[in-house]
């Protein structure tokens, strides 16, 4: 770690952290934000290393990013359903069926002349 200011300031918010006067979460938050910004941590090659070291300090087990799993395709089966098939929601359903009840309710008046009111013949 090269950056004066950056050691400062962690060591200031680590202090901050321990006295529950700081989130951990805004601590990882302002590292991040000075690491981003700053001239110097951008040049270091280390900065992000170091930060991440010290984000595994600060942050409690349950907080951190759980393992990278592997990066496997998960196809829907056979009968597209199961992990992966695109996803099936009641109200898609229901827009159907509004639309065949919109679509049933043009038909009542496309009834011709030679009929009464209730569909019988005259």
């Amino acid at each position: 770690m090269e950056c004066d200011r950056f050691k400062k300031l962690l060591k200031s918010w680590y202090l901050q952290v321990q006295d529950e006067a700081l989130a951990p979460a805004r601590m990882v938050e302002l590292m991040e934000n000075h690491i981003s910004s700053c001239p110097t941590c951008l040049m270091d090659p280390d900065a992000r290393k170091d930060m991440e070291k010290i984000i595994t300090l600060v942050l409690p087990k349950d907080k951190l990013s759980p393992p990278t799993r592997s990066h496997r395709t998960i196809e829907p089966s056979i009968d597209g359903s199961g992990p992966g098939a695109a996803s099936h929601t009641p109200a898609a359903d229901h827009e159907v069926e509004h639309e065949d009840q919109h679509h049933e309710d043009h038909h009542d008046d496309d009834i011709s002349d030679d009929h009464d009111t209730e569909g019988n013949s005259l």
